[in-house]
């Protein structure tokens, strides 16, 4: 008997479907959590207030019904657990023959073809089939998906000439993410490529960079898994007293310049010593008052 009942069913659903094609569906696209409104309206705009309709998705699940006669506020929304609390009509726009629904803080489970009948005594009923269709966004899904990075590592490493060394460090990933630093207003900084190493089918990952310092000193070390569209990311503040231990520019300039200075004094030394040893041989004596030296010329 429940297998008669479900091939009915089956073949019911189809049936909706193959009228659906029938006439044309709506698609509305919107992005995860915001909101969306479903477009419904009689044809001839004359007024719904004491008549009644109804939403349905999927062709089987109660989303929204409006009967004036039955309830006293109008209208009740469906029992259906996604949906409950979240969808609501335009009370204003009946008498414009509105039958519209919107759907707050849209889930990526919306999603579905939802089915709008206005019924009308001695008249045709009227229906329109929306397909929602919600876009994901990328979010932490970490306590949502399996495999999704739980949290990347931002750490502060040492100071250095060219600014204070940051890591970005991913642990253990089962999917392998893409990994980017962003300074305090959200722009992406242009790092070396990173070090991906695979072990176990897990995949660490380590990025750094050298910051200058800025107005706020604050990095964000960004990991992102695309196929299930996760992101997550952590915050680091670098303290100002590292940029100050920071070697500045001009500092390794003058510590190069006192080095070619003193490796001259040392050759100009040896050369000299070389000058006075050859007049000690030469028999020369002391005090030396002709400096001048002509290197000998071997034929």
């Amino acid at each position: 008997m429940l297998c008669f009942l479900s091939e009915v069913l089956s073949l019911f659903l189809f049936v909706l479907a193959a009228a659906e094609s029938e006439h044309d569906v709506t698609t509305v696209v919107v992005s995860e959590f915001s909101d969306a409104v479903l477009p419904c309206s009689l044809s001839t705009k004359e007024n719904l207030q004491g008549k009644h309709f109804n939403w349905t998705k999927d062709y089987n699940v109660e989303v929204f019904f409006y009967n004036a006669s039955v309830y006293p506020h109008n209208s009740h929304p469906g029992f259906e657990k996604p949906l409950k609390e979240r969808v609501f009509h335009f009370p204003e726009q009946l008498t414009l023959g509105n039958a519209s629904i919107r759907i707050e803080f849209v889930k990526l489970e919306d999603a579905g073809n939802y089915t709008c009948v206005i019924s009308r005594l001695q008249v045709k009923e009227e229906r329109s089939t929306i397909r929602l269709v919600v876009e994901p966004i990328l979010r932490d899904r970490s306590r949502e998906v399996p495999g999704a990075l739980v949290k990347p590592f931002a750490r502060i490493l040492d100071s250095s000439v060219d600014g204070v060394l940051l890591r970005c460090e991913v642990h253990g990933a089962v999917i392998k993410p893409t990994v980017r630093w962003l300074d305090g207003n959200g722009n992406i900084l242009p790092t070396m490529e990173p070090t991906v190493d695979e072990r176990g089918g897990r995949y660490f990952v380590y990025l750094l960079i050298a910051v200058q310092k800025t107005y706020d000193d604050y990095y964000r070390c960004e990991a992102t898994q695309e196929e299930i569209n996760h992101r997550v990311y952590d915050d680091v503040s670098v303290p100002e007293q590292m940029f100050e231990s920071c070697p500045g520019v001009f500092v390794w300039i003058a510590v190069w310049f006192s080095g070619v200075l003193s490796l001259a004094a040392v050759l100009s030394v040896v050369a000299c010593t070389k000058c006075i040893v050859k007049r000690v041989r030469k028999g020369s004596r002391w005090p030396i008052t002709d400096w001048s030296f002509e290197p000998e010329l071997k034929l």
